[in-house]
């Protein structure tokens, strides 16, 4: 079987439809089986036009596939890229500013000061400091760390003397008022059965300041200047004794 008949079978096996049963000798063709023939032919002249772009298609997303089973196997036993690094810390509050011998109220030594340093410099001790890298309210002004040197409450109060502005007042030393003392038993030697009172021994005021109470503990009394030698003296850390100023009392 040649020609159209055997086209026309080799169309109907492709397409899944029944073979028909030829007789005689006529080499005619049904018009449905012409046109199936017809596209037949156009199916596997597109097939052909297009095979090269699928095959490079292929050829592509073979490429693809490569390059990330690749990338995934140099990352295995990689450790994970660290973290975003935090953002700065939010800004620590304002501490409790102890200011020298004679201070104003806090909020009027604000806008009175003058921030001219005479006070750091009059100082015999370098208990005073000039406070930097601060908010600008109160950068520049003077205060005193007990921690690092206390105010030994000079018998002159020079400090007092060399301010322009009066930001620092005239005052009786029994009168000075920086702060106060507040002891904390629980940090404190003594709650570990040690005898210790170097705090009691160091303050320039005495027992109207400090002392002991009839149980042997550490007392704060109503004379105490806020001078800060007995924490300056206290061996512990943190610190058992600490000054808290007037406005934190």
């Amino acid at each position: 079987m040649a020609g159209p008949r055997a086209g026309l079978v080799a169309c109907r096996l492709n397409a899944g439809l029944p073979i028909p049963v030829f007789t005689g000798v006529s080499r005619e063709v049904s018009q449905d089986d012409k046109a199936l023939l017809r596209r037949q032919f156009f199916r596997a002249l597109f097939g052909k036009a297009v095979e090269p772009l699928a095959r490079n298609v292929e050829d592509r997303l073979e490429a693809i596939q490569r390059v990330a089973a690749e990338s995934m196997k140099s990352a295995q036993g990689k450790p994970a890229p660290p973290p975003p690094a935090p953002g700065p810390a939010p800004a620590p509050p304002p501490p409790a500013w102890i200011r020298p011998p004679g201070a104003m109220a806090e909020e009027s030594f604000l806008s009175v000061c003058q921030r001219s340093g005479h006070c750091v410099e009059a100082c015999p001790v370098a208990a005073i400091q000039i406070a930097r890298d601060v908010d600008a309210e109160h950068d520049g002004l003077p205060y005193i760390d007990p921690e690092i040197q206390a105010c030994v409450l000079c018998e002159d109060l020079p400090c007092i003397a060399s301010c322009p502005s009066g930001a620092l007042s005239p005052v009786e030393r029994a009168e000075v008022r920086m702060g106060r003392a507040r002891f904390e038993f629980d940090i404190c030697l003594r709650s570990e059965g040690d005898y210790c009172q170097a705090c009691v021994d160091v303050c320039p005021i005495g027992e109207d300041a400090i002392a002991l109470d009839d149980e042997d503990l550490i007392l704060i009394q109503d004379g105490c200047v806020g001078c800060g030698m007995c924490v300056m003296e206290c061996p512990t850390s943190p610190k058992a004794i600490v000054v808290e100023p007037p406005s934190a009392e």
